[in-house]
């Protein structure tokens, strides 16, 4: 057993977490959850690179409240980063994710490249 899991358990798992997101969404909230679906993208197997996750699910693993999470998926939404779709008829367990790679990584460029 590791000294974290001695003092934290087994679980309590840290997640990864990109500054550089911050820097191109202008919100630390909005980089935490990026960083998030970009760990979850390709564990799916759903077609597309979509995936899904209920609110409560988000609020588990960021430690957001639902209203963090619904201003951080709209400034992510607005900016192309992520895409968002509600599937089935049951309001918060029903939406499907998808991160815009290519979008991230132009927006990296441009901003590496000033």
């Amino acid at each position: 057993m590791t000294e974290r899991e001695e003092l934290l358990g087994e679980e309590y798992r840290p997640i990864a977490y990109y500054k550089v997101f911050a820097d191109l969404a202008g919100c630390v909230k909005a980089a935490l959850l990026l960083s998030q679906a970009l760990y979850w993208s390709p564990r799916s197997a759903l077609e597309g690179g979509w995936f899904w996750k209920s609110m409560k699910e988000w609020e588990e693993e960021t430690g957001l409240t639902r209203y963090e999470l619904q201003g951080a998926r709209k400034k992510l939404v607005a900016l192309g980063f992520m895409d968002e779709t509600r599937k089935g008829r049951r309001p918060g367990t029903d939406m499907h994710y998808r991160v815009n790679v290519q979008v991230i990584q132009d927006a990296l460029r441009e901003t590496v490249g000033r």
